[in-house]
């Protein structure tokens, strides 16, 4: 299972806030920020690199908030100040 850790970061703007998710996988750190949807980003980054698909425990600043049982099924989602909306990935996206 992996283990991902989200938290604000910088301050608070007109456009909202910055968000950070990261985990740690066969030893190597990843990272991604976003305003909207931070840990799908990852997740995507955590895809592409190959990472073999296992579920997916959030911790959002210590605390547990969302469980994913696939890491693949939640690299297809992104989110916007409109809504949850399925992702379309490029054609060598892997």
């Amino acid at each position: 299972m992996i283990e991902m850790f989200q938290g604000p970061v910088g301050e608070h703007t007109a456009r909202g806030i910055a968000w950070r998710a990261s985990c740690v996988c066969d030893a190597r750190a990843y990272d991604a920020t976003s305003r909207n949807g931070a840990t799908t980003a990852l997740a995507r980054i955590l895809v592409a690199q190959g990472v073999p698909d296992q579920p997916v425990q959030v911790y959002d600043q210590g605390r547990k908030t969302l469980f994913w049982p696939s890491l693949h099924k939640m690299a297809v989602w992104t989110y916007s100040d409109e809504g949850r909306r399925r992702w379309h990935p490029p054609p060598d996206f892997r």
